[in-house]
């Protein structure tokens, strides 16, 4: 074995089998890191299911998704793996996905799932999901403060709904299309679109959507300063949201009927229902319109301990 040959040619041999014995390694990590990234992919894929399953398609910002912390970490889990998870979910599960967003505040986030899911649905001729993507980044819109975009996106939106016949869907849209107008200072406009949304939520039964355009309708005349116009209206709407146990909606009621109470000069009225709403919101923990309640009851405390001095 001292020939210098052979030597070279058995470490020459011995030198291939180590680097193909390590390439084999090397090939089956990759193949089980793959594996386990299948795995993890396909699992996450599952908890999108899971969690999208009663969330629905229209978004409501008065009456957002509830999440549990543990399904919100899962969810930031998903929007990091967005590239893997996208291609395999659903069109109703990418809706969904940028409604949950949206409920907790992470907007651009949102705004990218809708836009995803609306190229998806303008390929695939799904008008219904197209039209709730289109709604849903007209709210987006609203909230940045941009409402003629908003406004474009909400009509293109009511559009599809009256093509489809989906009722609910163009009440919907007025309603949106009504707080626009509303924020743009055009009141009467609003108001025709709110009425017109609450003609149709009559016509289909849906009790909520029906307390919810009382209540904005309310909030138009009251801006107005017809305050018996508004409390009427208000008062309409909490029973409502009362008879369906809507707890938003009551404590958003009767919110607004202790501001008018307080707009009308009567402060104790108007602290009893402003407590009754600030109640309800420490009770269920929605934050909605909550500091609303908190400020009315200190500038009306504040009031009534200035008037005692005197």
């Amino acid at each position: 074995m001292d020939n210098p040959i052979v030597i070279s040619i058995l470490l020459f041999i011995a030198g291939v089998l180590v680097a193909i014995l390590l390439y084999l390694m090397g090939s089956k990590k990759q193949t089980d890191d793959h594996d386990e990234l299948k795995k993890e992919i396909r699992e996450l894929k599952l908890a999108l299911e899971r969690i999208t399953k009663d969330v629905p398609i229209q978004l409501d910002p008065a009456n957002p998704p509830k999440l549990t912390e543990e399904d919100s970490e899962i969810l930031d889990e998903i929007d990091e793996a967005r590239e893997e998870i996208v291609p395999i979910a659903d069109l109703g599960e990418l809706i969904k996905f940028g409604n949950l967003e949206y409920s907790k505040s992470n907007y651009d986030s949102a705004f990218y799932y809708y836009k995803v899911a609306l190229e998806r649905a303008k390929e695939s001729g799904d008008e219904e999901a197209k039209a709730a993507a289109l709604g849903n980044i007209g709210l987006i819109y609203k909230d940045k403060g941009e409402p003629d975009k908003a406004l474009k996106y909400h009509e293109d939106a009511l559009k599809i709904h009256k093509e489809t016949g989906y009722k609910q869907g163009q009440a919907n849209q007025l309603g949106n299309i009504g707080l626009i107008y509303q924020n743009k200072g055009e009141p009467d406009k609003a108001l025709k679109y709110h009425e017109d949304a609450l003609k149709i939520h009559k016509e289909i039964g849906y009790k909520q959507g029906e307390a919810n355009q009382l209540g904005n309708i309310g909030l138009i005349y009251q801006n107005k300063g017809e305050l018996d116009k508004a409390l009427k209206y208000h008062e309409d709407a909490l029973k409502i949201d009362k008879e369906i146990g809507h707890k938003l909606g009551q404590a958003s009621d009767l919110g607004n009927i202790g501001l008018i109470y307080q707009d009308k000069g009567e402060p104790d009225k108007a602290l009893k229902y402003l407590r009754e709403s600030l109640t309800i919101f420490e009770e269920t923990g929605i934050v909605y319109q909550k500091d609303i309640a908190i400020n009315a009851i200190a500038e009306i405390e504040a009031e009534l301990k200035k008037k005692k001095k005197k």
